[in-house]
């Protein structure tokens, strides 16, 4: 038995209406957002020590969302930010990175200025609600102040992204509701719809050091090779799958690429249809 990704890179467009010609010009500068690790236990070894008593509240969550689960830390996160960062000049990127990646800091940069946007965090996906669906971020500062850790999809909306790609390495990130004609709505939809030209986000959930590799091993496609997301991807799959023949897809195929263009030649076959990292899974897994 072969894989379609053997032979084909394959990429996704949610709605007709956002199929272009051609691609937007890119920008000069290979700028990257880089946003991972958050604090989301009150214990974590990065809060200052004088900050480790205990009485501290969570933030409240906003009117109509669900309580937010317990998140844990998953050691993985920062490797793999850390190699993707290590591709890009140092001046190119911003870092919100363990105690600096929050949710007020993140909503608070222009997110229209970065050509990449690489989100490595916990995802919570409410499928009933779309809007409420989120990146987990901060749950405490590094002093240990409780705080609000969801950037939800109605934070999304209100972005302005000219990313020529969007990663979010967190649970089930390209899941939502099935609406007629658009397709699956929530986070991975919206960073389309607000101006991304491709975006790379998961169906379900994986363990975590086989996702770092595949998003390392994405960005260096992307950047040594030339690639376009769909076969920067495509490229890091089969190298998963070279190291393992006999793997589950489960575990080397959760991410998928969705994009608003089709104008590019790609180097290989290449197969376009239009139309994790999460709270509740078990040890070792996103």
């Amino acid at each position: 038995m072969r894989y379609v990704v053997e032979q084909y890179d394959v990429a996704l467009t949610p709605a007709r209406w956002m199929l272009r010609e051609t691609p937007r010009a890119a920008t000069d500068r290979r700028r990257l957002l880089a946003v991972a690790d958050p604090i989301y236990e009150r214990d974590d070894e990065r809060i200052a020590p004088a900050a480790s008593g205990t009485g501290a509240r969570l933030a409240p969550s906003a009117v109509g969302s669900p309580p937010e689960p317990a998140l844990r830390r998953l050691p993985w996160m920062a490797r793999e930010t850390s190699d993707i960062v290590a591709e890009f000049m140092a001046s190119e990127v911003v870092r919100l990175v363990g105690p600096d990646a929050t949710c007020a800091r993140l909503l608070a940069l222009d997110w229209s200025q970065f050509r990449f946007i690489h989100v490595a965090t916990r995802g919570l996906l409410d499928a009933a609600s779309p809007p409420l669906s989120a990146l987990m971020l901060g749950r405490y500062d590094a002093h240990g102040a409780p705080l609000d850790a969801a950037v939800r999809v109605a934070d999304l909306s209100l972005r302005s992204i000219a990313a020529e790609l969007a990663v979010f390495s967190a649970c089930e990130t390209a899941l939502g509701k099935d609406v007629t004609s658009e397709g699956l709505v929530a986070i991975g939809y919206t960073a389309l719809a607000r101006g991304a030209q491709s975006i790379v986000a998961s169906l379900w959930r994986v363990p975590d050091g086989t996702s770092a590799r595949l998003m390392t091993d994405l960005y260096r496609h992307l950047l040594r090779d030339s690639n376009d997301a769909p076969a920067a991807l495509g490229a890091a799959m089969r190298a998963e799958l070279a190291r393992a023949p006999q793997a589950d897809p489960a575990l080397w195929a959760p991410f998928q690429v969705s994009v608003v263009t089709t104008g590019r030649a790609p180097s290989r076959g290449h197969a376009t249809s239009a139309g994790a990292r999460c709270p509740a899974a078990p040890a070792g897994t996103l």
